[in-house]
């Protein structure tokens, strides 16, 4: 039977694929600063939730510590081991809430300090906006034509069964 005599071809790029494009690929990397990125997301959705129930946000002396234990069980550091920091002006309509970094200095949202993904972060010290990275290609090329392999094999196997075409 010609549709399961190269099986191995379809398993070995898998495998391969399974190996090499979480260690690789930018997507699956998981930078620190990508965890940041959530955490900020869901401090602003505590944030607004509160400022919705109560109509106010946490004061900046109180700052996130406020939150605890109505809103959050606990406050999180960033991945480097600082809490996050809180700043509310008057001049803002909403709180900042941000990481201090890698340095370790709170520069009100400046300097390293993450604030978002709209700002932009020193690929040496953060990983991000690297540029073109051939390694991710190549590791995107082989998962696609693993995917597309495994399909096409499906799709012949699935005709054979039921009678639809002949694999010789």
């Amino acid at each position: 039977m010609r549709v399961l005599k190269y099986w191995w071809v379809t398993f070995f790029l898998a495998l391969t694929a399974a190996v090499l494009y979480p260690c690789i690929s930018d997507d699956f990397n998981h930078r620190p600063i990508f965890k940041v990125y959530m955490t900020l997301r869901t401090f602003e959705t505590v944030l607004e939730r509160r400022h919705a129930g109560t109509g106010s946000y946490p004061s900046e002396a109180g700052g996130l510590k406020e939150l605890v234990p109505m809103e959050l069980r606990r406050l999180p550091t960033d991945p480097w081991g600082n809490a996050y920091a809180y700043a509310f002006e008057l001049h803002r309509s909403k709180p900042l809430v941000y990481s201090i970094g890698v340095n370790g200095i709170d520069e009100r949202g400046g300097g390293d300090d993450v604030v978002g993904p709209s700002k932009n972060y020193s690929c040496e010290v953060y990983g991000v906006d690297c540029g073109f990275n051939p390694l991710a290609s190549v590791a995107h090329f082989v998962v696609f034509m693993g995917l597309l392999s495994l399909i096409v094999g499906i799709a012949r196997g699935v005709r054979f069964v039921l009678g639809y075409a002949n694999p010789e």
